[in-house]
């Protein structure tokens, strides 16, 4: 189940085998690890979109800003889609259109 949360937003945590948590210092970080989040300097954006298996789409986007002694915040939106699917019953195996 929910196997789209395997799928990495970050290539520099690609390129490091997904052993990114403990370096986690961009605005990736709200997805995979957000006490990094304490690390990023100044204003981050990041954006991704991830074409998968059997057509689907891996959809992200985040904004980081470090508010220096009063911590930081970020915003994150994911989005996974498999797009149109054929509705197929007993009488029409090949989908209903």
């Amino acid at each position: 189940m929910a196997q789209f949360l395997k799928i990495d937003v970050s290539a520099r945590s690609i390129g490091m085998g997904g052993s990114f948590v403990a370096v986690a210092n961009d605005a990736s970080a709200i997805y995979l690890n957000p006490a990094g989040l304490a690390q990023v300097s100044g204003y981050q954006a990041m954006f991704t979109h991830t074409e998968w298996i059997a057509g689907t789409q891996y959809d992200f986007g985040a904004i980081t800003l470090n508010l220096a002694d009063d911590g930081a915040v970020g915003l994150m939106i994911s989005s996974f889609s498999s797009g149109d699917m054929a509705v197929t019953t007993a009488e029409s195996p090949d989908g209903t259109g």
